[in-house]
């Protein structure tokens, strides 16, 4: 009785500042360095990314010069706009909007478990008509980051 419909995609990643320099070392340079990072909050889309490049590297989160912890990809990002962290892991719309680098990871599906019958309700259909509509997509354009092409599609359930 329950199906899975995609709404949208994001790429996730590390933001850091365009004027360090730092966008031109690897990524091993950038964990193995004494940069400051503000980390995301455990469950986070873009902590769980770090953490699954840093396990590549045998490497964990204590191993990171942590000066504290964003609670949202914006602080994330306002932090390192405001010089007092360096990099931070995050999605490409944050830095987009706050004029800062970034460094892909890969990209993050978010995907909407609902029952059957609600699939079909009015109210449902017009989110998956919003997220579909030119506005929605000139946005997500803008921000960067955000792909939208396969939203409303079922991804898991009896057809």
């Amino acid at each position: 009785n329950w199906v899975l419909i995609h709404a949208f995609r994001r790429e996730q990643g590390l933001i850091l500042n365009r004027d360090s320099g730092l966008h031109n070392r690897t990524v091993e340079q950038l964990f193995n360095s004494p940069l400051r990072w503000s980390l995301r909050q455990s469950g986070a889309g873009a902590q769980r990314f770090l953490m699954e490049r840093l396990s590549v590297l045998e490497m964990n989160a204590d191993d990171l010069n942590s000066v504290n912890t964003a609670l949202s990809e914006r602080e994330a990002a306002a932090s390192i706009a405001m010089g007092m962290t360096d990099i931070a892991p995050g999605v490409r719309a944050a830095a987009t909007e706050y004029g800062l680098d970034f460094i892909p990871f890969g990209w993050e599906s978010f995907d909407l478990a609902i029952p059957r019958q609600i699939w079909f309700r009015r109210l449902f259909q017009e989110l998956i008509t919003r997220l579909k509509s030119p506005a929605c997509q000139q946005l997500a354009d803008s921000l960067t980051g955000y792909d939208l092409s396969k939203s409303g599609e079922l991804v898991w359930g009896d057809d």
